[in-house]
């Protein structure tokens, strides 16, 4: 009887850049809970995937993430096809990394921009115009309050309406 050797499981990952190792590593990761959330499911339990926290909730009990339910699925589908790992090449790497740090200072400046409307990160557009418009009317300096804190709001509005789009 053959065995297998646990070696050649595991891809040759030093013939490729640190990103594309970094990027094949991590898809293998990914793909990895997103079958486990399957299998999970079956036994009435959710394999709840983030990228600080991951853990096992009853079905019934699935987390708010933050993200829309077609980026969850959209990821799933991602990490679930094979093709994404076999395919994806330096350049893809880059510009995969180059996105999700985009959107990570986005949503950094995104949570900022709450904090000065003081707001849930979980609000629509029209609760964060409503807020606006009660902040700019309270601490507008003709009105007696400070120009400062009305420039924050008024920056803080702009940018979570060109986020927002």
């Amino acid at each position: 009887m053959s065995r297998v050797r646990p070696e050649t499981l595991i891809p040759d990952f030093d013939i490729l850049s640190y990103e594309l190792r970094l990027f094949r590593k991590h898809f293998l990761v990914m793909n990895a809970l997103y079958q486990l959330q399957d299998e999970l499911l079956l036994q009435n339990e959710y394999l709840s995937i983030d990228p600080l926290d991951i853990i096992i909730l009853p079905a019934s009990e699935t987390p708010e993430t933050g993200l829309s339910e077609s980026t969850v699925s959209a990821l799933r589908d991602y990490y679930l096809d094979w093709q994404h790992y076999a395919e994806t090449e330096l350049e893809d790497v880059n510009a995969l990394l180059h996105s999700f740090w985009t959107a990570y200072h986005d949503t950094n400046s995104r949570q900022d921009a709450l904090d000065v409307l003081g707001l849930d990160k979980r609000v629509d557009i029209r609760e964060i115009k409503t807020r606006y418009r009660q902040l700019i009317s309270e601490h507008h300096p003709d009105k007696g309050g400070d120009r400062m804190q009305f420039v924050s709001i008024r920056q803080a509005f702009e940018l979570l309406m060109q986020l927002e789009q």
